[in-house]
């Protein structure tokens, strides 16, 4: 129920939602003359923005709105310090139709404003009231002077210093600002590759008389795989019940300029939208902040609309500083929590044991899971997933001129296991594309492994062209169903070019499976070796510990233990399995779709079968 005139920014809403969740709408006038407003489809809040442009088409409207300031015939006067500003290396533009500035982290320290028959010129911290900086205005023909140039100079660094943490803390702080230039500086930290339209003028809806105002689109711009995204910013202190809305209203008016947007950007006609709600994360302690509405609404927003979150750390640096921050990128409709930021594996990385020369073939297969040069690092991968802060070793990648015995072999071996057995992929050639498709998510600890150790080490390319170019794969005792994956053929020329220029031993060429991996994978599905096992109930009665003293065949003990539980008609929803040479290696669950057993989410699982 809202006044009558104050119900534009609910009705362009609503259509976007869910029907389930979409409200219907009443108005009243002085708490009477009650009446249901018409529902809106999604294709009437697209005309309605034609409303604010005012006649103008939407191409004519964004050139005038995103058409910065000339500085006409004053340009001469100030051409000394435009020049400076521009070549600046610490500053950004950030030029508007009603003003030429530049920014330093955020902060505008400069702005040149035509006036009648000159220009205005303010330097430093643009304090508002008392506080205001004096501007030094020019008319036009009239030269900036040696000494005013100098000063303004000066000024302009000394707001740079403050910035920088020698002002304020009002101006020294780690704001949306700071986060959103760092984000225009570096837009590939969320995916967007250059050029990215930054604070893009657009249209939002208001509840109120006024009907629609200006608003501005913190980035937009391709990603990799040719989408527009759409980049909204928050800081992750910042709880803000509204975060799905805004990002939502400019969602719309960016699907109302689409055809805009694609020109502008070089996209093809069949580009699409996707909103990416990007969280600066807490500097001090890298956590985020979300408001109890922010699950609910984004979980609201209709199929149609295609969404993500990301989480940015160490971005409160000095943008002059070179190292770069990164992102954690969550799947598709996924919404993140304070406990599922990316934070990096505290691992060591470490050569060959020499112990492995010392390992009988028959305790082989008990220790690993698989004969001792593909199995001996298995162990090791699990550990890690279970303490991820521990500093456990991993191996480290395989180098120039190295053999592939055992190190390539084990390396790569873990992997596949980790794939295959960890999240229960039949398909891991499916589930890899996916991943690589999706951005490299990390909102899952498998996911944070496989982005910390294989992809960083810059050779998971070599793996996948391995994965998605073998048609002999058969993993958990499945025939292979369904087409091989797509591959691009000149990505893969670029990646044997990458494996010959290595010098290294790569799972990619020199036959369908050169470092036998296909035959090295079957260790935990042969007949279980354990000599004791013990099956209890966990801390609940629906999960159950599962202990065994080997790992070749631990995972036939896992369907074996299915098959009693549903004999015996005992409700189990996880199974923790602990293998005695090894440790913990996750809870599992059980998938009704596939009928195979899994650690993590159910639809990462369905993602590999």
């Amino acid at each position: 129920m809202l006044p009558e005139g104050h119900t534009n920014a609910t009705a362009q809403r609503a259509p976007w939602l869910r029907e389930a969740a979409r409200p219907k709408i009443f108005t009243h006038r002085a708490g009477g003359d009650i009446n249901e407003l018409p529902p809106r489809s999604q294709a009437d809040t697209v005309l309605a923005l034609a409303e604010p442009p005012k006649g103008l088409s939407p191409a004519e409207e964004l050139a005038n709105a995103t058409s910065p300031s000339h500085l006409g015939n004053s340009t001469d006067g100030v051409w000394a310090l435009v020049e400076w500003a521009t070549t600046y290396s610490l500053l950004d533009p950030g030029h508007r139709s009603g003003e030429r500035s530049w920014h330093y982290a955020g902060l505008r320290v400069l702005s040149i404003r035509r006036t009648k028959g000159g220009v205005s010129i303010t330097a430093g911290i643009h304090y508002g009231g008392a506080n205001k900086p004096p501007a030094v205005t020019l008319v036009d023909g009239q030269q900036l002077s040696t000494e005013a140039l100098t000063a303004l100079q000066a000024t302009v660094n000394d707001a740079i210093e403050q910035r920088k943490g020698t002002g304020p803390k009002a101006i020294h702080r780690p704001d949306e600002h700071w986060l959103q230039a760092m984000l225009r500086r570096h837009p590939q930290i969320v995916g967007v590759e250059q050029p990215a339209l930054r604070e893009l003028p657009a249209w939002r809806p208001h509840d109120s008389t006024g009907k629609w105002g200006r608003g501005y689109l913190d980035l937009l711009g391709l990603d990799g795989h040719g989408a527009i995204r759409v980049i909204e910013t928050k800081l992750a202190t910042n709880s803000d019940d509204l975060l799905v809305l805004q990002g939502l209203d400019y969602y719309v008016w960016a699907t109302a300029y689409l055809d805009v947007l694609r020109s502008r950007l070089g996209a093809t006609k069949s580009a699409e939208l996707e909103i990416h709600y990007v969280l600066g994360a807490n500097p001090s302690d890298d956590s985020i902040k979300l408001s109890p509405c922010t699950g609910a609404l984004a979980s609201a927003l209709d199929d149609s609309v295609r969404w993500r979150f990301q989480v940015v750390h160490d971005w409160f640096q000095h943008p002059e500083q070179t190292s770069t921050p990164t992102a954690t990128i969550f799947s598709p409709a996924t919404v993140p929590t304070s406990l599922s930021t990316h934070r990096p594996f505290v691992i060591e990385r470490v050569p060959v044991p020499a112990w492995i020369d010392n390992v009988a073939e028959i305790d082989a297969m008990a220790r690993f899971g698989e004969d001792t040069p593909w199995g001996f690092a298995i162990p090791w991968m699990y550990q890690a997933a279970a303490d991820p802060c521990g500093g456990l070793p991993m191996l480290q990648a395989p180098r120039r001129g190295e053999d592939f015995w055992p190190g390539a072999l084990a390396y790569w071996s873990s992997l596949l296991h980790l794939l295959v057995y960890g999240f229960g992929w039949s398909r891991p050639d499916r589930g890899l594309k996916w991943w690589f498709d999706a951005g490299k998510p990390t909102d899952d600890l498998k996911l944070e492994l496989l982005s910390d150790v294989w992809d960083a080490d810059g050779q998971l390319e070599w793996f996948a062209a391995w994965l998605w170019t073998n048609d002999n794969g058969n993993f958990l005792s499945r025939e292979r169903v369904g087409t091989r994956v797509v591959v691009d053929p000149e990505w893969l020329e670029r990646v044997e070019r990458n494996i010959r220029g290595s010098g290294a031993p790569a799972p990619y060429g020199g036959g369908y499976d050169p470092l036998h991996l296909c035959g090295h994978i079957d260790g935990p599905i042969r007949p279980s070796q354990s000599q004791g096992r013990s099956l209890v109930l966990g801390a609940d009665d629906a999960t159950v510990v599962l202990t065994l003293d080997a790992m070749c065949g631990w995972y036939s003990e896992l369907l074996e233990a299915g098959q009693h539980f549903a004999a015996t008609g005992q409700a189990v929803s996880a199974v923790e399995v602990r293998v005695r040479p090894v440790g913990a290696l996750g809870k599992f669950h059980l998938s009704p779709t596939t009928g195979l057993w899994f650690s993590g989410g159910h639809d990462l699982h369905l993602l590999g079968n």
